[in-house]
């Protein structure tokens, strides 16, 4: 009796066991679902000039709210990303992106108003992210190709201290072991303190049109 009732508990314990990896495993495939290539925008409306460069190197926090079988959970998941631009022609710029969550992006950014404290700009941006998701012997691979259609607006208050917005478009194609398409929204708001160097603070949501939003905080210092 003794030995069947250790059995029973050890099987017990690996039931729970799995029961907990399976719901994590949902957890970050739902965040991931919505989760941007890269959420954060890190620039204003204005673009470098020709042959200028900006690094950037910083992190935070993704941020999601997710139920399942009627209970919530909420994830904090930490990432760092460095990115750099390079201005190209006038009013023209580009930059890549490396997420450490293994993602990666690019994009073009065009200012179509250049104005005294006012800039608008648009762009085009395409990010790439593959992860594996592995339960006991069994491992499937999901990728996503992102399309990201920006509109940057900010306003300077001083020379060295701006204020950015960033509302964007996201066209996603899953593929792999699950495959389908997104329609993606998301916003960023921030400030960049500092001219040639300095910190960009943000805020960002983006929300899926059958997904819970998840909401990103960065600060990333700039050279």
């Amino acid at each position: 009796m003794k030995r069947n009732g250790k059995i029973f508990m050890k099987a017990s314990k690996m039931h729970r066991f799995r029961l907990f990896q399976l719901l994590t495993l949902l957890i970050l495939f739902t965040g991931l679902q919505t989760a941007c290539v890269s959420m954060s925008s890190l620039q204003t409306a204005r673009t470098l000039e020709e042959g200028q460069t900006q690094n950037t190197f910083g992190g935070g926090v993704y941020q999601s709210k997710d139920t399942i079988n009627d209970i919530e959970y909420e994830s904090n998941l930490p990432y760092l990303e460095y990115s750099y631009r390079h201005g190209i022609i006038k009013n023209l710029d580009g930059g890549l992106k490396v997420t450490f969550i293994g993602a990666y992006s690019g994009d073009i950014k065009y200012q179509l108003v250049n104005g005294e404290q006012w800039a608008l700009s648009t762009g085009l941006g395409l990010g790439y992210m593959s992860y594996k998701i592995k339960s006991g012997d069994q491992e499937s691979t999901v990728k996503f190709l992102d399309w990201m259609v920006p509109l940057y607006l900010s306003y300077d208050i001083a020379k060295s201290w701006s204020l950015y917005m960033t509302p964007k478009y996201i066209y996603r194609s899953i593929s792999g072991d699950s495959s389908g398409s997104d329609n993606i929204t998301g916003l960023a708001l921030g400030t960049k303190i500092g001219e040639l160097s300095g910190v960009y603070l943000e805020a960002a949501m983006v929300k899926g049109k059958d997904s819970n939003a998840i909401t990103q905080y960065n600060i990333s210092y700039f050279w």
